[in-house]
């Protein structure tokens, strides 16, 4: 490391980068976590590091007595050729850094090609060979103000965490390609009802030097062509969204419409999967199987992935329940309620109208109240005792490259003495799950197979399940907080027991309180995950 070395004294300071307007430097430099690019890891992302070399400034001198402060800049140089796979990877992988930074100024934005710069001792020891590593930096790194008055020992100690702390960060996750990536562009079927939901998608595609086209009504926010939107997508085509029978045609024509080439299609909105997946098959874009999305948003067919006969049931009517409990079983095995069970919407979201029924004497009541909020049929199902998850996966080809678990504390309806009024609603979440590892990899691999046998392959995905027979147990752990713990007695007798129940599967990545979570402590960003898939 060259110390001592002031950038106001090199020529070229500061380089010109990315991220240098005034504008920029204030914004908060870390958004989402970058998207590790997994395919590449084994044939290029060992062998990349970084050099670092640090140089010392004053923001303010005097030229008798001690400085009030200095401020460390420190350039970064990738140490192998490559293509930029992502242009926002620093000041993503530097989110939640344990040490003041001032700036981030990144030079190389994808998907452009990165020349690695050879370093000799010459290179941090004089102040040419500084200037020239600056010109060739991928990015620049200003650090937060040191007290003058440090130690000579505080300050050793101070760059050698900060140097551990980068090593740790930067040379652990891809940032460049062996090959160029082409620039490709995606259609978004409903684009998002405002900047902060859709905020994580627009920035992702950015940083991937992605171009999307929103496609979704007349009027949409995103549909004037401004400054502002045009930072969020290349165009926008006005199309009918209603939903009926003739909607997937309609976006078909929209697209072929488009004067560009579209390279996928893809969406977030839960009642438009199935649609999208159509789009994407009949003009021959990659997707996973319509059949696939078919059996993820109607939960008696993904209940029927797991269920054993005569356990479920599917009803559109009180008339027909009445009937399917008292009609013989024909050859097949009798629906039997076992209850307490579960009632509710086969397409639907956020819980609503899902009813834990405890009685015959309430089971039409819940049936009615399914079947009559979203025009649905009703799904009627057993009711599992036990902890429920949140799962989120990410797969390629079937195998997982990112996969986590996070406990969700139970809700109304889980009281012994719930009424079918008592909600599911979600009211927090848990991550990381207090489950012990051997239920969790029961977890993991249950509902792997479970997305693989419905017929995805490659995605992000959410989804919910419960551990019975679960060695843990939600009670008064003190203090009159309520958390996961061990039953007494610890669970042992458990053994083989232990199972994962699905709830649901949503074929898009988590909702807020759970992508953000994730991206700060994995470095892990969903939704570049799913554009890249």
């Amino acid at each position: 490391m060259a110390v001592g070395i002031l950038p106001g004294q090199v020529n070229g300071w500061p380089p010109k980068c990315s991220f240098d307007s005034d504008t920029d430097s204030t914004y908060p430099p870390l958004h989402t976590p970058p998207s590790p690019l997994s395919a590449f890891n084994d044939s290029f992302g060992a062998s990349l590091s970084f050099h670092e070399t640090l140089s010392q400034t004053s923001a303010s001198a005097h030229p008798i007595g001690p400085m009030p402060e200095s401020r460390f800049s420190q350039p970064f140089s990738p140490t192998a050729d490559g293509y930029v796979a992502r242009s926002d990877f620093l000041r993503l992988r530097l989110q939640d850094f344990p040490f003041s930074i001032s700036k981030i100024q990144e030079c190389v934005a994808a998907p452009k090609k990165y020349t690695a710069c050879r370093l000799s001792s010459s290179s941090v020891n004089s102040e040419d060979g500084l200037a020239n590593l600056i010109e060739q930096a991928a990015a620049v790194i200003q650090w937060g103000d040191l007290e003058a008055s440090v130690s000579i020992l505080n300050l050793q100690h101070y760059l050698l965490g900060l140097t551990h702390e980068l090593r740790d960060r930067l040379n652990n996750a891809p940032w460049l390609t062996p090959h160029p990536i082409p620039r490709k562009r995606l259609a978004l079927i409903r684009g998002r009802p405002n900047l902060t939901a859709g905020g994580p998608i627009y920035r992702a595609a950015r940083a991937l030097n992605l171009d999307l086209v929103i496609i979704d009504d007349e009027g949409h926010w995103l549909q004037p062509d401004t400054d502002d939107n045009r930072l969020h997508r290349e165009g926008f085509i006005a199309t009918d969204m209603t939903e009926d029978a003739g909607v997937a045609d309609r976006i078909i024509a929209s697209i072929k419409r488009y004067p560009l080439p579209i390279h996928g299609v893809f969406t977030v909105s839960d009642n438009f999967f199935v649609t999208a997946a159509r789009v994407a098959d009949a003009l021959g874009l990659s997707t996973n199987p319509v059949s696939a999305f078919e059996t993820s948003v109607d939960k008696y067919r993904s209940r029927l992935l797991q269920d054993a006969p005569g356990h479920t049931a599917r009803v559109t009517s009180v008339e027909e329940l009445n009937t399917l409990l008292t009609a013989p079983a024909n050859g097949n095995a009798a629906f039997t309620p076992i209850y307490p069970l579960i009632v509710k919407p086969t397409k639907g979201w956020s819980s609503e109208c899902v009813s834990k029924v405890s009685t015959p004497a309430d089971l039409a009541l819940a049936v009615q109240k399914a079947t009559s909020r979203h025009g649905s049929a009703a799904v009627i199902e057993p009711f599992f005792d036990g902890p429920e998850i949140d799962a989120n996966f990410v797969l390629l080809d079937g195998e997982i490259l990112f996969w986590e678990v996070a406990d969700e504390p139970p809700c109304q309806a889980d009281r012994r003495d719930a009424s079918v009024q008592d909600t599911f609603s979600p009211e927090a979440l848990t991550l990381p799950s207090a489950l012990p590892e051997r239920e969790q990899a029961v977890v993991r691999d249950t509902l792997r197979d479970l997305l693989v046998r419905a017929g995805f392959r490659t995605g992000v995905f959410h989804v919910e399940a419960r551990v019975v027979h679960s060695a843990c147990e939600y009670r008064d752990v003190g203090g009159g907080v309520v958390d996961l713990a061990r039953k007494d007695g610890g669970g042992a007798d458990t053994g083989d027991k232990v199972a994962c129940k699905l709830i649901e599967i949503n074929a898009r990545p988590p909702g807020y309180r759970v992508s953000v979570p994730s991206r700060h402590t994995y470095g892990v960003d969903f939704f570049a995950h799913m554009l890249a898939a």
